[in-house]
């Protein structure tokens, strides 16, 4: 049995191994089956003459910059714009809001700041007093 550091060395070798870009093969085949339907795949078809190859690129064309930088330009400028109206409509709003305000505070009515209402006064008293039993007196002895 390896020891440790052989074993770390092995796995890491592995590792690498495994990790590496192997050329793989980028023929890609279309075959037709005799009811019409059309398959891909990696190994030749069963009949050859339905078999078509197809290359399929294995790896990517380069970053295009100034492409992608006129990309990151337009989205910034877009990002902008969008950031603009979002200003203006919030200061809308609060435009609208505060017309709105005004014109409640219109329509209500005035408060006055006039100093409080006193009113003096004597207390009520009847003019004559009124019997408290005038109504168990005969009809004759009532007054008129």
């Amino acid at each position: 049995m390896p020891p440790m550091e052989a074993r770390g060395a092995i796995l890491i070798a592995g590792l690498l191994l495994l990790a590496t870009d192997a050329p793989a093969s980028s023929d890609v085949f279309r075959c037709t089956a005799p009811g019409g339907r059309i398959t891909y795949q990696e190994i030749p078809c069963p009949n050859d003459n339905a078999e078509r190859v197809i290359d399929v690129p294995s790896h990517f064309p380069e970053i295009d910059r100034a492409a992608r930088d006129r990309l990151f330009q337009r989205e910034a400028a877009l990002d902008a714009r969008q950031l603009k109206r979002e200003e203006l409509d919030a200061a809308l709003r609060i435009a609208r809001e505060e017309r709105l305000g005004r014109d409640a505070e219109i329509r209500q009515p005035p408060m006055v700041d006039a100093a409080p209402l006193y009113l003096i006064g004597q207390p009520l008293r009847p003019l004559r007093p009124f019997p408290l039993r005038h109504h168990l007196r005969p009809r004759h002895e009532r007054p008129l």
